[in-house]
């Protein structure tokens, strides 16, 4: 299985997504649109990859629903949120 990040910025229409080690890109990109863009429609999520085409996904921004996933996924994610 393999997480990722996603976020999700103007109703959906911008997608980013980074790989759980790349969690600085995350935290600045946080920063960028919530700050300086004040997006209401922002949102992050981290994506549970099963295989080819078959995911889902636990939201972490605005409601951090981390607590069920793996301890070392939680991690990333608080200091995403950081």
């Amino acid at each position: 299985m393999e997480y990722e990040f996603y976020i999700y910025t103007d109703n959906g229409e911008n997608t980013w997504h980074w790989d759980l080690k790349e969690w600085k890109n995350v935290k600045k990109n946080i920063q960028d649109n919530l700050i300086v863009a004040n997006d209401e429609s922002y949102s992050v999520e981290i994506q549970r990859w099963y295989g080819e085409g078959d995911f889902d996904y636990v939201e972490i921004y605005p409601v951090d629903n981390s607590q069920e996933l793996p301890k070392y996924v939680q991690e990333y994610v608080k200091k995403a949120l950081s």
